[in-house]
């Protein structure tokens, strides 16, 4: 699996020539949407969050999710109050973490925010905090990840 960090500008398809040359794949990777608007490949999985100033986009063999977060100022106790009842959060680095690694698992499923705090597997969603500020999360089968930051 390959996750691109890069500015949140930056288009996606110049994200995948790049995963393309870094693979030294032959084929050309084709970006569309599904019926709900998630994004699809026609080789392998993708998913992309942004935030703040960030996009990071996972592209693996296997079924992906992959969420990030700026950490802003938000009442996350009312937040967790609503949606983690049985969870408790005494800071905004574990709000956001706990945030992430649930966005990741949905985004991993397909079951979409509805599901969100219900139990679920997010915990094995691995969580990533090297940006000064922001949590990020990844869930997928694919255990080995390379990080590239563009």
């Amino acid at each position: 699996m390959f996750v691109y960090i890069t500015d949140k500008n930056t288009n996606n398809e110049k994200i995948l020539d790049i995963h393309k040359r870094l693979t030294e794949s032959d084929k050309d990777l084709v970006l569309t949407k599904d019926g709900s608007g998630r994004p699809l490949l026609n080789e392998g999985y993708i998913s992309i969050s942004h935030s703040g100033e960030y996009k990071v986009v996972a592209i693996s063999s296997k079924k992906v999710g992959i969420d990030i977060e700026k950490h802003r100022d938000i009442n996350f106790q009312r937040i967790v109050s609503r949606f983690f009842k049985d969870t408790r959060i005494s800071s905004l680095n574990d709000f956001f973490g706990l945030w992430v690694k649930n966005e990741a698992y949905l985004k991993f499923t397909g079951e979409g925010l509805k599901k969100l705090g219900k139990k679920n597997n997010y915990n094995k969603s691995r969580l990533y905090t090297f940006i000064e500020g922001y949590s990020m999360a990844i869930y997928s089968d694919d255990k080995k990840c390379a990080f590239c930051f563009i």
